[in-house]
């Protein structure tokens, strides 16, 4: 009974360890995109950092407003960072671009992960420990 309650617990438990460190993840790739921007913009003066900044802004206010609703908004969001690496491949700046793309698939990762997670109820696994517990108590 002990080795039951414990295998129902790990699942809900790592779920719980993971919720704490997506933010912080998708944090740090956003501010390792922006570096990249930073950095495009140094070398190309003709590189728009100011829609780059927007693009970045709107994958943040879209994934605040997945967390408060059921939409998955920040999907579009991080898609249309895509406009930009293809600017920066256009003006000669194809390393940063092919950086921002491998930070990019990271963010997606994170944001699956968080939708799995926010949709994934914790009910049916408390109801069945106390199932468990209860027929134990019984026996």
């Amino acid at each position: 009974m002990i080795f039951i309650l414990g295998f129902i617990l790990s699942g809900t438990i790592s779920d719980y360890k993971e919720s704490e460190k997506i933010p912080v993840e998708i944090a740090n790739s956003i501010e390792n995109i922006y570096e990249e921007g930073l950095y495009s913009k140094k070398m190309k003066k003709e590189f728009n950092i100011n829609k780059f900044k927007k693009r970045l802004i709107s994958i943040i206010d879209s994934f605040d407003e997945d967390l408060r609703n059921k939409s998955r908004t920040s999907m579009v969001a991080i898609s249309e960072l895509s406009e930009s690496m293809t600017e920066m491949e256009k003006i000669g700046a194809a390393s940063s671009a092919s950086r921002i793309r491998s930070e990019q698939s990271n963010i997606r990762k994170n944001l699956m992960r968080t939708y799995q997670i926010k949709e994934t109820s914790f009910i049916p696994a408390a109801y069945a420990i106390l199932e468990i517990l209860t027929a134990g108590i019984i026996i």
